[in-house]
């Protein structure tokens, strides 16, 4: 199996690395079978709740679950610009 992309390949991958079956990480996580069919497909993501046991039953890092994002540096919006800019009146 190639190395997981999506959070849902993460999760299928790490099942069954560790050899539970989905019915078995349902159950762990009192869940339905549903839900992990679905995590795993990507069509719904996991609750920021189940990520933290889904890592421990998993032995997997909180971080290597939690989806890749980029820091985009943001430009100031004209309030914040006008919050932080020096006072002019003279």
């Amino acid at each position: 199996m190639e190395q997981p992309r999506t959070l849902g390949e993460k999760i299928r991958f790490l099942r069954m690395k560790q050899g539970l079956k989905q019915i078995d990480l349902a159950r762990r996580l009192r869940i339905s079978k549903t839900a992990v069919c679905q995590y795993e497909k990507g069509q719904t993501k996991p609750r920021a709740e189940h990520l933290s046991r889904l890592a421990d039953i998993l032995s997997a890092s909180s971080r290597e679950l939690r989806p890749p994002f980029s820091l985009k540096r943001c430009a100031p919006t004209s309030i914040a610009e006008d919050v932080h800019a020096p006072a002019m009146d003279k």
